[in-house]
């Protein structure tokens, strides 16, 4: 039983959302201090929650975990950061006591007002902070043109709104009939109420990293006017930095944190170079938005392992008609207009928006994907800039230096098995100077999560790994699952040398040649109606090493193949068959094939309780390494001349505090 209070509704492919901050757990209380809260699903999408609605459900709960793969989004991370410590399904309501506080009724208001726009969603995101209306493509639109920044109450919003009540204010004061003292100093006085409503507008719009920051620096300029103090950009910057820290430590988990602070950063070195003139302040902007592209790349190569061409451009048209027109626009809409009845001037803007976006869409590319850099990249580009900025010496580079000849001098690995960590399903990539072969394409969920799409493809773009061969076991779900997308992607390209048939039943039997690998195909040398007995089993083998890759065959194809391919069955790393089932892994072919390593690929949380005891206990018995996708996350199996090196995903993605 949980009671707490709904915080976040949502609509997903699979259902309804809800995140409930817990109050109570079974029979225990949650101290009010702690922040814990589960993310549960309904079985329908018809949602019965509102935000702020007071709930007593009955949930099947477990810890959240989820897949870890290297180098790629971690969602455990994720999780942590918003207090997600429990996902689950929510099996009975019990109660449900709408009370939404003051919070909840400006939102439904602000979103019933913009229902009619075609960007309400961004306008409502713009006026509460709150980013549960927008959309998958919503967001993917913003980030591949560079204004993902919008989406998140920063230090621009916070900006604009400090400037507008400035500037309201100061023209209210002269345009007013009542004399004012010429001992009043209207500039405080404007200081002291921009700085009130900003607060007021974080409060509304929940407190973000960047839009804390803004304000801690609003306020602290502010107060070093009012008390004649001198602070300079950099110490204003470091107190803001030191504030944000002491709320929540753990917003150095958060990417904003970075892209906020390194553009404040950026903007506050450039920005008394400023120039006069109309012409000569448009230099300005446009120099600090190529600025911002440059000195941003390393932070977007290694969060989103790619760029917006256009995010120079698009920023320059976007952000000044968001400033001067869309927020006037919105605050005068529902400060008057909507009092009135006059929907005109918000509709306007509404169209010209959606030309100026959809103008983006001609452009013949908008998104560039790029390799990922490495944290280590990452932090010795950003010390060597810092040391310039500092110094501005030669030697600044030193940094960069050692960590390019360090890579240079590393020994690579001849080519190497990335077993990906897809949950109940397979997934696995040979690679070899630069080329892949994929062996399966894992599951796809709910129509549209595609393991192939949000695994396989960003891990060969982060890697710059051409794909030039894919192999599908056979046809189950859990194998074959992203097939349409592989389409997509290479219109079924790589298909073309293991297969030769649209069903892809089966696969083309014999030896082959793969980046200078030897690759045997074994079986199927006949098709049955058992879908799992007709898995593709494939021997990759560069002579010296070779792994065994049997898909989900059973002990009847398991002793057919002991009794006629004995010798090509030998293998130094092996993918159990069947992810451990007790269906598959007879003693028999255990010792035929006598893998140094065994290599089950399954999900944590198995409804088929995988892996099988008694077969655990076979591989166990030849004196197998055991690697486990549900324990270790995604496993990279590096081949060298003379060893084999293993990396496992949840070392590499290690955080003490997920333990």
């Amino acid at each position: 039983m949980i009671v707490g209070e709904v915080i976040e509704v949502s609509n997903t492919p699979s259902g309804g959302a809800v995140v409930i901050d817990m109050q109570k757990i079974a029979s225990e209380d949650i101290d009010s201090w702690r922040s814990v809260r589960a993310k549960l699903y309904q079985n329908d999408s018809n949602i019965v929650f509102s935000i702020g609605d007071k709930v007593e459900v009955l949930g099947k709960l477990k810890r959240f975990r989820s897949r870890i793969n290297i180098g790629l989004f971690n969602a455990e991370l994720n999780a942590f950061r918003k207090h997600h410590y429990f996902k689950g399904n929510i099996l009975r309501i019990q109660q449900i006591e709408s009370r939404p506080d003051w919070r909840t009724l400006y939102r439904q208001h602000i979103a019933s007002e913009l229902q009619s726009t075609e960007y309400g969603w961004f306008y409502y995101i713009l006026l509460t902070g709150d980013t549960s209306k927008a959309t998958f493509d919503n967001k993917r639109q913003f980030r591949q043109l560079g204004l993902s920044h919008l989406l998140a109450i920063s230090g621009l919003h916070i900006g604009i709104v400090f400037g507008l009540a400035f500037l309201s204010l100061k023209i209210l004061f002269y345009c007013s009939p009542i004399s004012i003292s010429q001992h009043t100093n209207l500039h405080q006085i404007c200081l002291i109420f921009a700085v009130l409503l900003c607060v007021g507008y974080v409060f509304v719009c929940g407190y973000s990293v960047s839009a804390t920051r803004a304000l801690v620096m609003a306020s602290a300029w502010t107060a070093c006017y009012l008390f004649t103090l001198r602070g300079s950009a950099v110490q204003i910057l470091t107190t803001a930095l030191f504030v944000v820290l002491i709320i929540d430590p753990f917003a150095l988990l958060n990417p904003g944190l970075y892209y906020s602070f390194f553009a404040v950063a950026i903007i506050l070195t450039l920005l008394p170079k400023s120039g006069s003139g109309v012409v000569g302040k448009l230099l300005v902007l446009v120099k600090l938005q190529v600025a911002l592209f440059v000195f941003l790349l390393p932070l977007n190569l290694y969060f989103f392992a790619g760029v917006s061409v256009v995010s120079t451009f698009a920023n320059l048209i976007i952000i000044p008609f968001i400033s001067i027109i869309v927020v006037p626009v919105l605050i005068l809409h529902f400060c008057v207009f909507d009092y009135v009845d006059w929907q005109l001037p918000l509709d306007l803007v509404d169209t010209v928006l959606t030309m100026a976006l959809l103008g983006f869409k001609y452009l013949p590319v908008d998104w560039l994907a790029l390799s990922s850099v490495s944290a280590e990249l990452l932090i010795c580009t950003y010390l060597s800039v810092l040391l310039f900025v500092i110094f501005r010496h030669y030697l600044s580079v030193l940094p960069l230096f050692f960590y390019l000849l360090s890579s240079f001098t590393k020994v690579q690995p001849n080519w190497q098995l990335d077993v990906f960590d897809v949950g109940h399903g397979t997934a696995v990539l040979i690679s070899k100077n630069r080329k892949g072969l994929l062996y399966d394409l894992g599951a796809k969920y709910f129509g549209y999560f595609s393991i192939f799409e949000f695994v396989i493809k960003p891990y060969l773009s982060n890697n710059r790994i051409q794909l030039d061969a894919t192999i599908v076991s056979h046809d189950d779900g859990d194998h074959n699952g992203g097939l349409d997308d592989l389409y997509a992607y290479d219109g079924g390209r790589s298909l073309l040398q293991f297969h030769n048939n649209e069903q892809l039943l089966g696969c083309n039997l014999g030896k082959h040649q793969f980046a200078g690998l030897d690759v045997q195909i074994i079986w199927p040398s006949e098709l049955s109606g058992n879908d799992n007995n007709n898995s593709c089993v494939v021997r990759v083998s560069d002579g010296q090493f070779s792994v065994l890759l049997p898909g989900d065959i059973e002990k009847r194809i398991e002793a057919k193949l002991i009794n006629e391919a004995r010798e090509s069955l030998k293998a130094d790393i092996l993918l159990v068959p069947h992810h451990g089932s007790a269906s598959s892994s007879s003693e028999a072919f255990v010792e035929a094939v006598m893998p140094k390593f065994a290599v089950f690929s399954r999900a944590f949380h198995s409804p088929w309780k995988i892996p099988n005891e008694q077969v655990v206990n076979r591989y166990k018995k030849i004196g197998a390494t055991l690697l486990d996708t549900a324990l270790d996350g995604h496993i990279r199996i590096l081949i060298f001349d003379q060893k084999i090196a293993i990396q496992r995903g949840r070392l590499v993605e290690n955080y003490w505090f997920l333990r």
